[in-house]
């Protein structure tokens, strides 16, 4: 008989009591150390639901007791008992390219220890291996079983992220334990000693040989760890080393460490760095604490992510933010400022013309002006991630006019959030080209993008020119002085399913890491964001700078050192015929970076002001301390090196890129005015599907990109009017030669306080009017006599 789960949610208690009792179970037992099958329904005693032989939750609450199953497992000999690696048949917690839905974290303890969280990392639950529908088979931990009875019980203590809904949610087949030797499952730096762990009590006096090498490959140490007899843990003292990243092998184990510099990045605003994290999704809860602590120390200022809008707005006007706010409390906790993405809308307020943007845009206003006045929300908001390079067919000019009125919603808020714009994948795409006409940058506080070099370039990556082409965009649209955010930058590494980064792709990446936040800071980005923090394994690509145990990779440490050492890193100069630049780093002192394409057999003469120079490696350890006339020779290799003088050095130009105190970051800037009662009004062209624009291709689609008309065709042009008082809207449309655009009713309306008026045009293409052309529409209008920003599309003849 199969159980109604929503009479399981109603019930609560009743029912979690209901399942306990439902029947005995089956005992899992080993002679003599083999295999052991459990079912998921062979539990003896708990609340989780039972169907088929297996365990079913999906459940937005829980019992008194919580959502639990406990397993008896008989070790029928001495023999038998011992250490056992558990394999579970169930839901992953993290999106699995075969999986439509997730599940919940699970906890798990063994004969009556708590439940730990089996916080495994995005690559473990990614490549785990499709057992079918939502079900896979993946490693949950090694147990330890004595003699005779023990007790396996699985916990599901948080909920899940689903696509619309948060909910407790496990699916469990089958558990499997494979006996497996005592061997060492983790290795903990624990300031100035490495602590040892096996995954089970040693049955025999036991030695571990452990051996320790830094960045360059040097060995720093070479010892053994001992285990006793019945000991489960080991501590090496080791000699105190410097700043650097640390790669340890302990027995069949790889693990790193960092120790990082003396040096530590400016708090608060000031930061100029930051991190993709998108922790909700990543980050198992029990190490979320932790993940903060470390990308504080590793410098960063700014950690990116977000709750999907359809979770936390599951219905019009029904807001529950409680698993986000939770994250955004510990990043703050730790001197962290949050920025968060606003995800695609729900569906309930999209339709199949809409896609992927909120039929009426009032809903996306409504969402803006909620988050803006959540007290636990986050310090910047961005409207949208790339929806230049989607399969969608939405154009720019509909995407400025979505962004303008979620925009005006984040900004109904006094003390609101930082506003960006949507971080653009491709510069002058044609899709940001049509938001620009339609001038959305008025709306925001800062300018966004991203940029990536190429993922052939796996030794020698270069930055992008992403970087220079955005900064020229801003120029060319008036824009100078607005503060552009870089608010995704990082390396594609090929590394194989189920390996990490060699130790060759570590330094490749470090090194990128240190040269393309020089570069585009140079560039006179106002501050840059990593993608991205957690381990995260993608398709045969590494992105991250945390190994699959959360231990830091090369990059944690040459970011932590890059971060502490350009403190405020205010943009002076190039240096001339090397790759090299200074920055003033707001605490008195000159830091110059410098490296080569390649190691260099000569010595570079390097200008520095004179004085007492300290010279820092890629890792921020101190190499040595020079006294100059106003330059030092060094011979320069890929890594990079900070040359830091005492006074600061004179800029070539005016450094508008460098943090202040305003929230968009900009020196000089107080971020722009609040919007006018004419900038809220907001014109959306909506145009039948038949004449919808060709798809995106993810960026890829060839021009013409505008709606494809015939003859004659029909638009209706929505005018909202998101101010507190009715304003009358004059219209003026504009098209280019050879086309006529004309209203089929008055071009002069009254638009009520928080709602919209529609007026129809009919647009009608001459004979002239060749095919296979991009032409421009452009739909102005007044409001009150005050200009209103205009919506420019771009038209051609089927």
């Amino acid at each position: 008989m199969g159980i109604d789960r929503r009479a399981m949610v109603k019930a609560g208690l009743a029912a979690g009591a209901a399942v306990a009792t439902a029947g005995a179970g089956r005992q899992g037992a080993a002679a003599g150390g083999g295999v052991i099958e459990l079912r998921g329904g062979d539990a003896v005693r708990g609340t989780i639901p039972r169907r088929r032989g297996r365990l079913e939750l999906d459940a937005r609450e829980r019992p008194g007791e919580g959502w639990f199953a406990e397993y008896e497992v008989t070790a029928a000999s001495a023999a038998a008992a011992g250490t056992y690696r558990l394999v579970a048949t169930a839901t992953v917690p993290v999106e699995h390219p075969q999986v439509a839905q997730i599940g919940s974290y699970v906890s798990l303890g063994v004969n009556g220890e708590p439940c730990r969280e089996v916080a495994h990392s995005q690559p473990h639950w990614y490549e785990a291996e499709h057992a079918g529908g939502d079900l896979c088979r993946a490693v949950w931990r090694d147990v330890e079983l004595h003699q005779g009875s023990n007790t396996l019980t699985v916990r599901v203590e948080e909920q899940a992220v689903l696509d619309d809904r948060m909910a407790y949610r496990l699916r469990l087949e089958r558990l499997t334990l494979t006996r497996v030797p005592v061997q060492v499952a983790e290795v903990e730096w624990d300031g100035g000693a490495l602590r040892l762990r096996l995954n089970g009590r040693a049955t025999e006096p036991l030695r571990v040989p452990c051996r320790v090498t830094d960045y360059f490959g040097a060995e720093v140490v070479a010892t053994e760890a001992a285990f006793a007899v019945g000991r489960r843990t080991a501590v090496l003292r080791l000699p105190e080393l410097p700043a650097g990243h640390y790669r340890v092998r302990a027995g069949g184990l790889l693990t790193r460490f960092a120790v990082l510099s003396e040096h530590r990045a400016v708090p608060g605003a000031a930061d100029r760095f930051g991190v993709n994290a998108f922790a909700l999704s990543l980050i198992p809860p029990s190490r979320l604490d932790r993940f903060a602590e470390q990308l504080r120390a590793m410098g960063a200022g700014y950690v990116r992510g977000g709750a999907p809008w359809p979770v936390v707005e599951p219905r019009r006007g029904s807001y529950d933010t409680t698993s986000h706010d939770r994250v955004t409390a510990a990043f703050r906790a730790h001197g962290l400022r949050t920025l968060e993405v606003v995800s695609a809308p729900p569906e309930w307020a999209m339709t199949v013309r809409s896609l992927p943007l909120p039929d009426d845009l009032r809903d996306a206003y409504r969402y803006g002006r909620h988050l803006a006045r959540h007290a636990q929300g986050s310090d910047v908001v961005q409207v949208s991630n790339e929806p230049d390079v989607d399969d969608t067919r939405s154009t720019g000019d509909v995407h400025a006019a979505y962004v303008k009125a979620l925009a005006l919603g984040l900004r109904a808020a006094p003390d609101g959030p930082t506003v960006l714009l949507p971080g653009i994948a491709e510069a002058g795409s044609p899709f940001q080209r049509l938001m620009l006409l339609s001038e959305v940058a008025r709306y925001a506080d800062a300018w966004a993008f991203h940029g990536y070099p190429d993922p052939a370039e796996q030794h020698n990556p270069q930055f992008p020119a992403a970087a220079q082409e955005q900064h020229e965009l801003l120029r060319a649209h008036g824009w100078e002085g607005m503060p552009a955010w870089m608010t995704e930058s990082g390396v594609f590494l090929t590394v194989p399913q189920g390996h990490e980064p060699t130790a060759d792709q570590e330094r490749a990446q470090a090194r990128y890491l240190v040269r393309s936040l020089v570069q585009g800071l140079a560039e006179g980005n106002a501050r840059q964001l990593w993608f991205d923090g957690p381990p995260t394994h993608d398709e045969g690509v590494w992105f991250s700078l945390l190994a699959r145990d959360f231990s830091p990779l090369a990059a944690y440490s040459a970011h932590a050192a890059l971060a502490g050492l350009l403190g405020e890193a205010r943009f002076q100069r190039p240096l001339p015929d090397v790759a090299g630049y200074v920055f003033a780093d707001g605490r008195g002192h000159t830091v110059t970076v410098v490296w080569a394409d390649a190691p260099q057999d000569a010595e570079h003469e390097i200008p520095v002001p004179a004085g007492r120079v300290r010279v820092y490696d890629v890792m921020g350890r101190h190499r040595e301390t020079a006294h100059t006339t106003g330059a030092v020779r060094l011979r320069l290799t890929p890594d990079p090196l900070y040359l830091v003088a005492d006074g600061s050095a004179r800029a070539a130009h005016t450094d508008v890129s460098g943090p202040s105190a305003g929230s968009a970051g900009s020196i000089g800037s107080a971020g722009p005015p609040r919007p006018s009662a004419a900038d809220h009004v907001v014109l959306n062209q909506r145009w039948p599907g038949r004449n919808a624009a060709p798809g995106k291709d993810n960026g890829d689609a060839p021009p013409p990109h505008g709606y494809r008309l015939g003859r004659t065709t029909r638009m209706t042009l929505e005018i909202y009017n998101f101010a507190d008082r009715d304003q009358y809207v004059e219209l003026r449309a504009r098209v280019d030669e050879g086309w006529e655009v004309s209203a089929a009713q008055q071009t002069a309306v009254r638009v009520p306080a928080q709602d919209r008026t529609r007026v129809a045009f009919t647009i009608r293409a001459g004979s002239r009017v060749r095919t296979g052309r991009d032409h421009t529409l452009a739909i102005e209008a007044t409001a009150d006599g005050r200009r209103v920003t205009p919506s420019v599309s771009w038209i051609q003849r089927r």
